[in-house]
């Protein structure tokens, strides 16, 4: 039996932003990331259940699936898991995480110190868009 592959809904919560250093070209930040699998878990599924599902995919509820791919220092990192009920009876499974991050960043700096710069927070994971996608979540829940 082959999987479908599985599509995470990603949304951020970026609480502030400090320590712009235009020559380091970095920033610190700190934010709030869900990554939400819609309609995975169906109701009175166990634990061990849940976790053979996710691991067809590679994934465990242990560890999270994505990481930040322009940190320079990971200062602080909580992460934890959810389930929360759809209207449909099927639940979602969420990975969820708050960090305090040094992030590169490339700054075009021809027009400092008038200047605006878009400042990015990468998540990916390391699994072939064939197994996961991350999507943004347009219908927060």
């Amino acid at each position: 039996r082959v999987a479908r592959s599985l599509v995470l809904h990603s949304r951020m919560t970026v609480f502030w932003v400090d320590e712009i250093d235009t020559v380091g070209q970095s920033f610190k930040a700190n934010f709030f990331y869900e990554l939400r699998a819609r309609g995975i878990v169906e109701r009175g599924i166990n634990a061990e259940q849940q976790e053979e599902f996710l691991r067809v995919y590679g994934l465990s509820a242990e560890k999270h699936p994505a990481t930040l791919s322009n940190a320079v220092e990971e200062i602080s990192l909580e992460t934890w898991t959810s389930i929360s009920q759809m209207q449909d009876g099927l639940l979602d499974f969420c990975w969820k995480g708050q960090s305090t991050a040094k992030l590169s960043e490339s700054m075009e700096l021809h027009l400092f110190p008038i200047d605006i710069q878009e400042l990015q927070i990468n998540l990916s994971v390391s699994k072939p868009n064939t197994v996961l996608s991350i999507v943004e979540n347009r219908e927060y829940k």
